[in-house]
């Protein structure tokens, strides 16, 4: 029986969706994305499982696919992190939109701060392409990993599914999904934080993007439907995040 707490899922389409978005009202969106991302632990939430899978693989370097990477905070993130820790990574984050795609790079070189207070330039180890995650443009297993971060509430379960599955096609080691767990109390707070939003992109799909969200048990369907239920694991993680994984590696069930 579902929690009242829980209502049935949006599939109402959002904003972000539509095309031929102009290149400042980007911007101002995905300043907005960021700022929440990190009020919320967006990337700390995805990194906290990738981290695992690089120490069990025992990993000095790696690649990373971030499919829908919107402003690139993800493919950064991680490359600056792995950095800090002596690991060299390279990634490549894909977008759908080219407006996006263009600021996605233009900020690259804005890394986070070093060591000694200098900003990192990540230009030379991140790329941004312009693709369509269910129709990848690359070959199979070739990435270690494929992340991809508050993009599946933007599809219906069976299109998620197949979007899964071609995630893990081009994965060598694991896919690692992070998206919003549905719920009324993480709605009402989303609610409260965007009317200080500057995009009213934002102020509109902000809450709309929790009630498109999933339950534990809907990603994990969404999982099995794509053929990789046996492989796949969901987490619950504060605040009100789902982090599915995938593993790909032989041998490699969850």
């Amino acid at each position: 029986m579902r929690s009242p707490l829980v209502p049935p899922r949006s599939y109402e389409p959002e904003i972000l969706d539509r095309p031929n978005h102009p290149p400042a009202e980007i911007a101002r969106a995905m300043r907005d994305l960021s700022r929440i991302n990190r009020w919320l632990g967006g990337t700390s939430t995805l990194w906290e499982p990738l981290a695992a899978l690089i120490e069990e693989h025992n990993l000095r370097a790696f690649t990373l696919l971030d499919a829908g990477t919107g402003g690139g905070d993800v493919p950064r993130a991680v490359v600056a992190r792995a950095a800090a820790l002596g690991l060299e990574a390279r990634a490549v984050g894909i977008d759908l939109d080219p407006v996006t795609v263009s600021y996605a790079a233009s900020q690259t070189h804005h890394g986070p701060t070093g060591p000694r207070g200098e900003r990192q330039d990540l230009s030379s180890r991140i790329a941004f392409v312009g693709a369509d995650a269910l129709r990848l443009p690359f070959p199979d297993r070739s990435f270690d990993f494929v992340t991809s971060s508050m993009m599946f509430h933007h599809f219906r379960e069976e299109a998620a599914a197949r979007l899964l599955a071609e995630l893990a096609r081009v994965a060598r080691r694991a896919v690692i999904v992070n998206d919003l767990e549905r719920n009324l109390v993480s709605w009402a707070v989303i609610s409260v934080l965007v009317p200080f939003a500057e995009s009213p992109m934002v102020r509109h799909d902000g809450p709309l993007s929790v009630l498109r969200g999933w339950t534990a048990a809907e990603l994990a369907s969404v999982a099995r439907a794509a053929g990789l239920g046996p492989r796949s694991s969901v987490l619950r993680l504060f605040p009100y995040r789902l982090v599915l994984t995938v593993r790909t590696d032989p041998g490699g069930a969850a």
